[in-house]
């Protein structure tokens, strides 16, 4: 039809088409005439049951697409709303029973050493962190209760580079408190004893010659609370150096 370069959407051509065949049945011979000059390309007594087979009105691509399965989202790129909607994803996800310490890319010999401590399934939080710290991709953020596999989540991907360039201090974990220090380390111990892993605690109350005497023998862990740190590291901080850190980690005791 030559009128059909003149609308913009399907419905309007329609509208267009049954005003002018209302005028058609209103002025019938007019018409008639203006049909048969014209080649009489619509007969006069089509209905508009007719028309309607002839389009697909916007109504009914909407019933035709809520037929069909599709997906619904919204996103927002102002920096703020993407990273909280992240959140909200990862926090959404649904984890899988198959997921393995191998799957998520974890070398067999600590496989062997979290199977030894009867730690066989990664939790929630370990699933989530793991593939990334492993990869080097991001930094990573966990948020979860206690007992809920934090320490393991970061202590496998250290362990893991560890066995790759076993030299020097390669991993600080600063801690608020004396007591979380020495949980932290002794999960270390146990998880990294195929490594002939050495780690030193650095906290308060400890004798500060001895803590030197540790630091200098360049433990592969760290696990220190700030303030004893920062005691080492201006008195004598030229005996031992950070320079080849690759891991630094900050867990809370909530």
């Amino acid at each position: 039809m030559s009128n059909c370069g003149r609308y913009a959407s399907m419905s309007a051509l329609l509208d267009e088409e049954r005003r002018l065949k209302r005028r058609r049945l209103s002025h019938s011979s007019q018409y008639t005439s203006a049909a048969s000059s014209h080649g009489g390309s619509r007969d006069d007594s089509d209905s508009d049951a007719d028309l309607n087979s002839a389009y697909v009105t916007n109504d009914q691509l909407s019933e035709s697409e809520d037929d069909t399965p599709k997906l619904q989202f919204s996103f927002d790129t102002s920096p703020n709303r993407v990273a909280k909607s992240t959140k909200t994803q990862v926090a959404r996800q649904p984890i899988s029973t198959d997921v393995t310490f191998a799957s998520l890319g974890v070398k067999p010999s600590l496989v062997a050493s979290l199977d030894a401590m009867s730690i066989r399934k990664p939790t929630p939080v370990q699933i989530e962190c793991l593939p990334s710290i492993i990869s080097g991709v991001l930094d990573c953020i966990g948020n979860a209760k206690t007992g809920s596999g934090k320490t393991m989540a970061f202590a496998i991907p250290i362990l893991q580079k560890l066995s790759e360039d076993p030299y020097g201090i390669y991993a600080l974990v600063l801690t608020p408190t004396r007591e979380l220090a020495f949980q932290i380390s002794e999960q270390f111990v146990v998880l990294g004893g195929s490594l002939n892993l050495r780690t030193a605690v650095i906290v308060g109350g400890m004798d500060m010659m001895e803590q030197a005497l540790e630091l200098g023998r360049r433990p592969h862990v760290v696990v220190a609370t700030p303030g004893r740190l920062v005691d080492h590291m201006d008195s004598n901080g030229d005996e031992w150096s950070l320079s080849r850190l690759r891991f630094l980690t900050k867990p809370t005791d909530s």
